[in-house]
C-alpha cells in the first residue's frame, strides 16, 4: 500500500499507474461516443505543476497539446489524511495520483 504520511494533498485523474515500472499494459479502450472529459478549476499554478509532471512522464509524451489540455483540466484536487491507504499494491488502480504536497511510503 501506499500511505499517507501527513496532510498530502494529491491530485488525481482518471487514469491508472503508480510509481516506476518495467511494462505498462492496458487493454484498448472502447470510446464513448459523446464523452465529455470533466473539467475542474485550477489555479496558474497547479495548471504548471500538472503540466510539468505529465510531461515529464513517457506515458503521457506522445500527447498533442489539446489531449495535455483535456487531461489537466480532468484532474481534481482531494487531500488524504494521515495513514489513509491509496493505492494497494495488487489492486486494479483507479485514479492517477500526481502529490503536489507531503510524503507516502512504499
Amino acid at each position: 500500500s501506499v500511505r499517507s504520511l501527513g496532510s498530502t494533498v494529491v491530485r488525481r485523474g482518471s487514469d491508472a499507474g503508480v510509481g516506476r515500472v518495467n511494462n505498462i499494459y492496458s487493454a484498448p479502450l472502447q470510446m464513448e461516443a459523446g464523452f465529455v472529459a470533466p473539467v475542474h478549476i485550477k489555479t496558474p499554478r497547479d495548471t504548471a505543476f500538472l503540466r510539468q509532471a505529465l510531461e515529464g512522464n513517457f506515458v503521457f509524451s506522445h500527447l498533442g497539446e489539446e489531449e495535455l489540455k483535456t487531461l489537466v483540466d480532468a484532474f481534481e484536487k482531494c487531500r488524504e489524511k494521515r495513514g489513509k491507504a491509496i493505492i494497494t499494491e495488487g489492486e486494479t488502480g483507479d485514479y492517477f495520483y500526481v502529490i503536489d504536497d507531503g510524503t507516502v511510503t512504499f
